[in-house]
């Protein structure tokens, strides 16, 4: 979806798991569309390059909290001065309902790891790496908890 709203835009993607690279290249190659794909994970991001945006989708929520500081504090250093960190996934679920409809991905994903989410990691998080104050950007209710998208720019 990126390289489709910005078409020129050269969009490398990540991943460590090889089968998870293959459906998205498959999905890039149906859709016509052009990115490079490399083995990592987000904590690796900074050793592919300086970007103008760098994003996030659905990962932090399923990792330690120490792979979610490695790959905040990554992204924050592949970003170019002057650039977006753009980050969507669960983070804290502010509803009861909310967090009751998030013990479905808890279930599925371990509590362990998603909790801190839950209780508003990454917003702490990327407030403390960015330097300001941080708040969803945007937040979508579904039902599986709210997905929030934070964009920072990186001065």
């Amino acid at each position: 979806m990126v390289k489709q709203a910005a078409p020129y835009a050269e969009v490398v993607g990540i991943d460590p798991d090889e089968h998870a690279r293959c459906i998205a290249k498959a999905k890039a190659a149906a859709a016509g569309i052009e990115i490079e794909w490399m083995s990592g994970f987000a904590r690796d991001a900074a050793n592919f390059g300086q970007f103008d945006k760098v994003v996030s989708s659905l990962v932090f929520h399923q990792v330690p909290v120490a792979e979610k500081q490695a790959g905040l504090a990554a992204m924050f250093a592949a970003a170019k001065q002057g650039g977006r960190i753009i980050v969507a996934d669960y983070a804290r679920q502010n509803s009861w309902l909310m967090r009751q409809a998030f013990k479905i991905v808890q279930s599925a994903d371990g509590r362990t790891n998603t909790q801190p989410n839950a209780d508003g990691f990454l917003e702490a998080e990327l407030a403390r790496i960015g330097g300001v104050s941080v708040t969803a950007e945007w937040s979508l209710d579904t039902p599986t908890g709210t997905i929030s998208i934070f964009s920072l720019l990186k001065e």
